[in-house]
């Protein structure tokens, strides 16, 4: 951690326990009396490994171009992420959201034909796809600014570089990841904001292979930035 002047920058290697693969990533905050700046570096460090699942049909089309096939059938093999990007913790008081992005659906790199780009807003609450089997939804992709209240209009003010990925849920992905059913999804004492630089497309696992090569979000660097102000008293 370094401090000079009003820029405060932090780097932090993140991985699994006992793992030789992982993320190093730096984060520079800088403020003045208004807004509050945040730049994250992210690369990935280590071995990562090939993808171990499998499935028995192709997944690059033979009949594309040689060159468009080979590039898909290696994305089908190399190692992929959820999401890159950053979780925030509010209080719960803080359940309207507004944003100039998609919408007003959710939003996926392989799954976006029916939003159009506008300004909306929501509760918390309906920003959630209630799927049958409680998975991975919510997010509004290409948002340029976001902004998340109480009934007071306090909040906080986001304003992405470039264009990013929101999603607000009253429960974090861990338990939405351990959830069956959708009594099994209890709200706790935050509200998790996701601003994700890029997410992975989601794909049909149920009923076939999951997410396409070239929807995959593949292990890589990355770098984008927020600007956050205050809203209300």
């Amino acid at each position: 951690m370094d401090l000079a002047d009003d820029l405060l920058t932090v780097r932090v290697r993140s991985a699994a326990a006992a793992s030789a693969c992982g993320f190093l990533t730096t984060y520079r905050w800088q403020a003045d009396a208004r807004r509050l700046s945040l730049r994250v570096i992210t690369e990935p460090v280590g071995s990562w490994p090939e993808r171990g699942d499998t499935f028995a049909e192709p997944m690059a089309d033979p009949d594309l171009p040689a060159e468009r096939s080979a590039e898909l059938a290696r994305r089908d093999k190399a190692p992929s992420l959820a999401r890159i990007g950053l979780v925030w913790l509010l209080p719960p008081s803080w359940d309207r959201v507004g944003w100039f992005g998609a919408g007003p659906g959710e939003s996926y790199p392989d799954s976006r034909h029916a939003v159009r780009i506008g300004r909306f807003t929501s509760s918390v609450e309906e920003l959630q796809t209630p799927y049958v089997r409680p998975q991975e939804n919510g997010n509004r992709a290409e948002v340029r600014w976001a902004h998340v209240t109480d009934g007071a209009g306090r909040g906080v003010r986001m304003d992405g570089d470039p264009a990013f990925n929101l999603a607000a849920r009253r429960w974090s992905d861990q338990a939405l990841a351990a959830a069956r059913h959708q009594p099994d999804l209890v709200p706790d004492r935050w509200i998790h904001l996701s601003t994700d630089h890029a997410v992975q497309g989601i794909g049909t696992a149920a009923v076939g292979p999951g997410v396409l090569p070239e929807y995959r979000l593949e292990v890589r660097p990355a770098e984008f930035a927020l600007t956050l102000a205050p809203l209300g008293a």
